[in-house]
């Protein structure tokens, strides 16, 4: 995607993660766009919990925090904001926790998040008919010693992280300048040098002559591969090995950011940016308007 100097190439897309290039753009434009999905981009969360009975060991205000965290797998695009109390299938996910440890049981009972059974209301098991459930059903909610129980009704509703962090949609979100490597021209590495690239560099970027081991004769050097010569902040261990550091480029680019989005998994990765980038395209529209309106008065 290019206009006017501006590009966008993706490098890695999939539901739970979107990673691209910006170039040729101001960094303001990325951090809106940070700051939207952190905030701005709504999904649904449990947010009222009614219980009835709690024997576990653990406190009734840190059952309820925990069960509030528990990312639910649905689009909250199909449903609406509650305005009032009424519970109705447009504003609210019903789910039941019901669970109880035998009294002549030898071990904790482990209580997951697949445990929450959820309730339809009015024609939400025809909206949606594959279920609504947790987006991971192995989340670890708390342990049941013999006869302890837990019983209670939860709610979700539909907000954004401005309101709270549940209700973000996303894990890892953030940018930085793009930094790549080459290989020093007038400074060929040796045999040596390339056997310690095995355990102080991070591996995929390198493609090594040969399986062997052994240290590599003057031509097998010559036919090191870069398979990927993109950094990440992470992958600066190299620096520990003084000799390397010396024979490998560093570049910084100062107009091109790389950009990565998580999902949580409630909606894949590259459908958040293409909300956000609405609703950022939404705000300047209504800045625009009321400029307009301004100058005419």
């Amino acid at each position: 995607m290019k206009a006017s100097g501006f590009s966008i190439e993706i490098h890695k897309l999939s539901e739970e993660e979107l990673v691209f290039d910006v170039r040729g753009y101001h960094v303001s434009f990325a951090n809106a766009i940070r700051r939207i999905l952190l905030a701005e981009i709504p999904s649904m969360a449990i947010e009222n919990v009614e219980l009835y009975n709690n024997t576990s060991v653990m406190h009734d205000e840190f059952l309820g925090l925990r069960l509030g965290l528990i990312p639910i797998k649905v689009d909250a695009k199909q449903f609406e904001f509650q305005k009032g109390q009424v519970n109705t299938e447009n504003n609210t996910i019903i789910f039941q926790l019901n669970v109880r440890n035998l009294p002549t049981a030898k071990e904790n009972l482990h209580v997951y998040s697949r445990d929450l059974e959820w309730q339809p209301l009015g024609d939400q098991k025809e909206t949606f008919p594959d279920g609504i459930a947790p987006v991971d059903g192995d989340i670890l909610i708390a342990k049941l010693a013999p006869s302890q129980k837990i019983e209670a009704t939860l709610y979700c509703r539909k907000g954004i992280g401005k309101d709270h962090a549940k209700f973000s949609p996303v894990a890892g979100c953030f940018y930085r300048h793009l930094t790549t490597f080459d290989l020093a021209k007038d400074k060929p590495l040796t045999a040596e040098e390339v056997e310690k690239l095995k355990t102080c560099f991070p591996k995929g970027h390198f493609k090594f002559p040969g399986d062997s081991t052994s240290d590599y004769d003057n031509e097998r050097v010559k036919s090191l591969q870069i398979v990927n010569n993109r950094l990440e902040s992470s992958e600066l261990t190299f620096k520990s090995c003084p000799s390397l550091e010396e024979k490998l480029l560093i570049t910084t680019s100062d107009d091109t950011l790389t950009f990565t989005v998580e999902s949580i998994g409630m909606v894949p990765a590259y459908e958040l940016v293409l909300d956000a980038i609405d609703t950022l395209r939404s705000k300047c529209s209504r800045f625009q308007k009321m400029v307009s309106k301004k100058r005419r008065s």
